[in-house]
C-alpha cells in the first residue's frame, strides 16, 4: 500500500495534526471489528484485494495461486479477519 502511495500512520498521526493546527480539546480513539464472509467488511476487503492484486503479485508479495486462495476465502462460512485499525479524531477551534 505504501508504494502506491497510502499513509499508512495517518491515521495515528491525527492527534498530532489537530494539536499542530491549534485545535483544544483534541482527542482520538481507534477500533477493530472482525470481518465475517458476506459482510460489508467483506466486500471493503475485496476491493482493496482487487485495486492492489497486481502490485502485489508483480512486487512477490504473492503469488497469483495465493492469491486466488485468499480471493475464495472471502466466501467461505468459516471465513474471518480482522479489519483495519480505524481512527477517529476531534477538536476544537479556540475562540478568538
Amino acid at each position: 500500500m505504501a508504494r502506491q502511495g497510502v499513509d499508512l500512520e495517518f491515521g495515528q498521526s491525527l492527534l498530532g495534526r489537530l494539536r499542530d493546527l491549534g485545535l483544544s480539546d483534541a482527542g482520538a480513539d481507534a477500533g477493530l471489528s472482525m470481518w465475517t464472509a458476506g459482510s460489508a467488511g467483506a466486500c471493503v476487503l475485496r476491493s482493496y484485494l482487487n485495486q492492489f492484486r497486481e502490485p502485489m503479485i508483480k512486487g512477490g508479495h504473492i503469488t497469483a495461486d495465493e492469491f486466488e486462495h485468499d480471493w475464495k476465502r472471502l466466501d467461505e462460512p468459516d471465513f474471518f479477519t480482522m479489519s483495519p485499525t480505524l481512527w477517529g479524531a476531534w477538536g476544537r477551534v479556540p475562540a478568538r
